[in-house]
């Protein structure tokens, strides 16, 4: 997902701050897929939030965490780290996730943007940016396109953007 180091088979793209799918190729090469799909906003799911006190009342997580730091320094620079009080919250309650902060701004922009995820109805799973800038890639002379497409799809491969209105206003329950 987003291994150490500088990796360009990795989905995160630091310059648009987004996770993307890969396509791994037979002879070893890796594309990125720019497509701004639920994807990008997994990572947002694995994130879990410490009570304030809950190191105090459980001393063992404590120590299992203390553990992991000593044994993975690398990885631990990567995260939104419980103990870090810049990331504090309400109620003095500590945010541990896969994203560092940067990134959990950077992925709720887009998921929070009314041009991109958020709707009055929910998450897109694909972004509505792709309504007028469809991806398009290439694969041994065949065009493959991704495209938003409120309601049902224009294919029978996918099931279109479900959670979406038709022209009606009514929700699509296809």
């Amino acid at each position: 997902m987003d291994r150490i180091g500088v990796n360009e088979d990795e989905m995160w793209d630091t310059t648009d701050g987004f996770f993307y799918d890969l396509l791994h190729f037979p002879n070893g090469d890796v594309t990125r897929l720019k497509i701004r799909s639920m994807v990008g906003l997994l990572p947002l799911c694995s994130a879990t939030v410490f009570e304030s006190g809950i190191f105090k009342e459980h001393p063992r997580i404590t120590k299992l965490y203390d553990l992991f730091r000593k044994r993975h320094p690398e990885v631990i620079k990567k995260l939104a780290r419980a103990e870090d009080v810049s990331v504090g919250g309400y109620r003095g309650r500590r945010l541990a996730s896969v994203c560092d902060k940067e990134k959990l701004q950077r992925i709720l922009a887009y998921m929070l943007d009314e041009n991109e995820f958020l709707s009055s109805f929910g998450i897109r799973s694909l972004s509505k940016y792709h309504r007028d800038h469809p991806f398009v890639f290439y694969v041994e002379g065949r065009e493959y396109r991704v495209a938003y497409l409120p309601a049902e799809s224009n294919t029978g491969m996918f099931g279109g953007n479900s959670n979406w209105p038709d022209r009606s206003g009514c929700p699509s329950m296809g």
